[in-house]
């Protein structure tokens, strides 16, 4: 008797090997991690004097030769920081590879631009917090003066003219009033109108 086909497939993914998963070194080239075209000669040309063009090859060139130098650091870093016990890596790792790959003589002005980068990021971020905080703060607390009496709305209680004679009563028990005589002549409409059909 054949098997079924249910046994059929679990028996083939048994004596199948499960086929090998591609190393990431294997997917990833160094033209899959060019620097963007764009940002290169952005780059370039705030260092050049103004009206100075760019030739496509040397814009290549730049693109190519940054994307090695980064590459060629990060992981010089990532050597760095594997080596301390960490899986992350830090400026401080950085720094490092710079020293060990004998660059040395950029460091002063990158420990300058990552602590300006650090100091903006600090700052965008307190100026959100509080932002945010001000924002809570307004929804929890209405810009109502402290000495303004609130009725139980949270509302600012309404005034109203007093008559000669009437006496001081609060809204409370002025609303409470005028919903009953409200209700009162509503129900004398629904007495006229139950007489009338009545009457027919």
């Amino acid at each position: 008797m054949p098997p079924r086909k249910s046994n059929v497939s679990a028996a083939a993914e048994e004596s199948s090997p499960a086929p090998k998963a591609a190393s990431r070194d294997d997917s990833l080239g160094v033209e899959d991690l060019n620097l963007p075209k764009s940002i290169v000669q952005r780059l370039a040309k705030g260092v050049l004097p103004p009206n100075t063009s760019i030739q496509k090859d040397a814009l290549l060139a730049m693109s190519k030769s940054a994307t090695v130098f980064v590459n060629y650091l990060t992981s010089c870093a990532a050597e760095h920081a594997q080596r301390s016990g960490k899986k992350t890596v830090m400026p401080k790792d950085v720094f490092d590879a710079m020293q060990e790959l004998e660059y040395a003589f950029m460091l002063p002005r990158l420990e300058a631009e990552v602590t300006k980068f650090t100091s903006i990021q600090a700052d965008k971020r307190n100026t959100y917090r509080k932002k945010v905080r001000d924002e809570k703060k307004a929804t929890k607390d209405p810009e109502a003066p402290e000495g303004t009496p609130l009725n139980g709305d949270d509302e600012p209680a309404a005034k109203r003219a007093r008559l000669d004679g009437e006496e001081v009563r609060s809204d409370d028990e002025a609303d409470d009033v005028d919903e009953t005589g409200d209700v009162e002549d509503e129900e004398d409409e629904d007495d006229d109108m139950a007489d009338g059909d009545e009457s027919d």
